[in-house]
Order: C-alpha cells, then structure tokens, then sequence
C-alpha cells in the first residue's frame, strides 16, 4: 500500500461513526444528485483493516450523505449492503478486505431534530473504489536484455491487477522512475541506456476503472543490467611465461564494460580458423586476462582475438557485442645467434630464426648493455648479421641485447610480433698459432 511502498499515511482512516441498515428516505427535488464522486486515497485503518477514502461535490441544502458500498458486482443487496452517513462531503470506510474492488454510491440527505434522515436526492453514480494488494512480491529477476532494453518478470500476487515499477540507474542519487503497467501482467520491460546497472523494484497495486491505484509493499529491489557495450581497446600485452618463450600464455587487456558479469573471448589463427575460446568472470576497474591454453603452446603465427561481454540472466549468458579484431604474435620460434667468423668480429653476429606464418618481414633489433634498443635492419628471411650497433661497430668484450620482431600489415596497419622477449651475446676473438 501507499504507507508502505510510497507516501507514510499517519492516521489516515477514521471509521464511519454512524451506520443505519434499511433507512427509509423519500424523495425531494430540493436535493439534487450527488456527482464527481471519487477515490482519494487508501490505506488501513485504526484496527489495520484496509480502508478507502472517498469524496464528492458538496450539494447545497444538503445535512448529510448515505453512503453505501459492496464487493463489486453485488448490486447493494443482501448482506453485501452496507449504509453510512457522512456528516460532509469526505467519507473514509473501513474494514475492508485487501486487494478488492467496491461499489460505491452517494446520495445527498436532510436530517430532522433528532438526526434521522428525511428528504433525499438521487443517488450518485456507481464509482468503483480498491484497496491495494497485501502480498508482496518475492520473485522479481531480470529475464531478458537488449542494448537499449531490460526486462524484468515475477510471479503475480492475488488482488493485483496492475504492477508498479521502479527502477534508476545503479549509484545514482537521483529519484527513481514509477511505470505502473498497463494491465495484470507478469514481466515488463523499460527503456534504458546501453551498459549500465539499474537498481528495480516492484509492487502489486489494484487500479479501479477511474483509474486510481493503490499500491501494495515494494519488492527487495535487485540488479538488472543492458547489455554490455561493444569492448574497445583490446591489446597484447605479453606472451611466454618466466624464461620461456613458447610457453602457451598470451596476456591481454580491454576497456571493461559496466555491466558485464564477464567477457568472452575467441583466439583465431592466421587463416581465419578458431584455435580457442572461453568465458571469463569480469573484475573491475580495468579488465586484463591471462590465457594459458595448449593451442598457444610454439604458436608460430600470427593471431587474433575478439572479445564480448556478456550478463548471467538465470542459467543462460546473454551477449554483447564482440570488439574489433586484435591481431598479435607470440615472439618467433627458435631464435638463436652465433659469431660468423671467431677470427674477425668485423664478419658480425648472425642472428637466425623460424619462419612465422603471416609475417611479411623481420626486424633486428639491438642494445649494448642496459641502453635503448637500435634498428640493426629488416630482412624477409629467416636470418640476419648484426655488424653494428647503431653507427658503431660491434666491439669485443661488450655485452649486446638483441631481438626480432616479426611484421604484418593488416589493412593500414603495421602488427607486431611480441617485441619484450631478448637475448644476449659477448664477443671475444679467439687467436690461432701456427
């Protein structure tokens, strides 16, 4: 009801103190017909019966009102029939049951010097008035989403005919938005913005043909949630784990979605075919995966994943849309080095590798000790001879860092292979005596 779901009602109801069954009134064309009868509000009443509260136009020349009402359809006979006087145009009726609709009608009286009614006027028109609903919704799930829509269902509760909704977005201060459905239904679903958390509740209510409503007790609210947006920024971050570079473990990270309750993400090769795929549950602020699957284990090739969110709806997952495709590559396989000539080290350090599927070229990359990294050069083979370090010529007795990185053009775009993985080599020269 309204003192529980919505609005506080403090004493709201007084009971009618005067009740005449069978009263006997002539009729007057002094007193005219009693109109603009309506439902002004509802509750319970001193003894926590539920309650309606009526009111009219005042009719002049009028000392009091009859006021008799019934279960809906009962047509004001039998025991149904009750008869009240109200001494002004408002009258509250008490003792009545939750979740029913009654008939209601007025009719304007004078009174004589001991109170009784004499004259009358015709009686008002037939107004149905209802009290709300006393169960209270324990049901209430999310049972579907789409980008721009949630969908929320429950059991229904005996004396609704309507259900009244809120719902706001999840963190806001803000009031929340009151959509009372249109008829007895049992899910409903409300407009809202892509990736974003909704805090609903829920509410059995009785709505009368005038169209006043009164409502029961609220639900426990839950969380309901649009669809993830499409993931954005998904990028390679490493591959390998500890010191060994074909290990099957790939990192990742993307912008997280709102809403998710997690990601799915699919790993292809180089020519289009899955390799992998699996559900991960989402973690927040920033969303970084750690994939470690044997298909990934000497996966010489360049790759590429794609990543969805995605919301838990009962037992089902419910989808969002995938990313755009990340391309990638684990670092090449079977990189190794060796002097050319042991006699000379002006003949260089010759650098050498397996082919990787998808690449267009290599390129070499060197350091000397702990300094920054120099292009040595690019090569579309599987080899190359380092002969300098940036314009200085490699010197013995220095300790070099080298790399090789492997490229692919994807459109526009230049894709690497990944760049953190090195190797060192020293030089000496050896001496031969004849």
């Amino acid at each position: 009801m309204k003192n529980f779901f919505k609005v506080a009602k403090v004493g709201l109801m007084i009971m009618v103190c005067a009740l005449f069954l069978g009263i006997g009134i002539k009729a007057d064309a002094a007193l005219g017909k009693v109109t603009n009868l309506e439902q002004k509000d509802d509750g319970t009443d001193s003894s926590g019966k539920y309650a309606v509260q009526m009111q009219w136009t005042a009719l002049p020349g009028a000392d009091a009102y009859v006021v008799e009402y019934c279960e809906k359809g009962k047509n004001f006979t039998g025991d149904t029939n009750r008869n009240g006087l109200a001494r002004s145009n408002s009258v509250t009726i008490g003792g009545l049951t939750a979740g029913t609709s009654y008939d209601i009608r007025v009719t304007a009286v004078t009174l004589d010097g001991a109170g009784s009614p004499t004259d009358s006027g015709a009686a008002s028109d037939i107004v149905e008035a209802v009290t709300a609903p006393s169960g209270t919704i324990t049901t209430l799930k999310q049972s579907g989403a789409q980008a721009k829509k949630v969908t929320v269902s429950w059991t229904k509760v005996p004396g609704a005919n309507v259900y009244d909704i809120g719902y706001k977005k999840y963190g806001s201060t803000g009031n929340a938005n009151y959509v009372t459905t249109p008829n007895d239904v049992s899910s409903y679903s409300f407009s809202a913005a892509v990736d974003t958390n909704y805090v609903v509740d829920i509410a059995p209510a009785r709505k009368s043909s005038k169209g006043y409503v009164a409502y029961g007790s609220g639900s426990k609210p839950i969380l309901a949630s649009s669809l993830p947006k499409k993931i954005t920024k998904v990028k390679f971050l490493t591959s390998g784990s500890n010191s060994d570079p074909k290990a099957g473990i790939v990192d990742f990270s993307w912008n997280p979605s709102n809403a998710a309750d997690g990601y799915e993400y699919a790993i292809y090769g180089n020519n289009g075919k899955k390799l992998t795929s699996k559900t991960i549950t989402a973690t927040n602020p920033k969303q970084r995966v750690t994939i470690n699957n044997k298909k990934l284990k000497n996966a010489n090739q360049f790759m590429k994943i794609r990543v969805r969110g995605y919301l838990k709806i009962g037992k089902k997952k419910v989808y969002g849309p995938y990313s755009d495709y990340c391309w990638f590559a684990k670092y090449p396989l079977s990189v190794k080095g060796s002097i050319v000539n042991k006699s000379s080290i002006s003949d260089g350090y010759k650098i050498s590798w397996k082919k990787m599927t998808g690449a267009k070229d290599y390129t070499v990359y060197i350091a000397m000790g702990n300094g920054s990294w120099k292009k040595a050069g690019t090569t579309k083979g599987t080899s190359f001879v380092i002969k300098k370090c940036g314009s200085a010529p490699l010197a013995t007795y220095t300790t070099y860092r080298y790399r090789v990185v492997a490229n692919k053009k994807v459109g526009k775009k230049k894709v690497t292979s990944d760049p953190t993985w090195s190797a060192s080599f020293r030089l000496t020269t050896t001496y031969y005596y004849y």
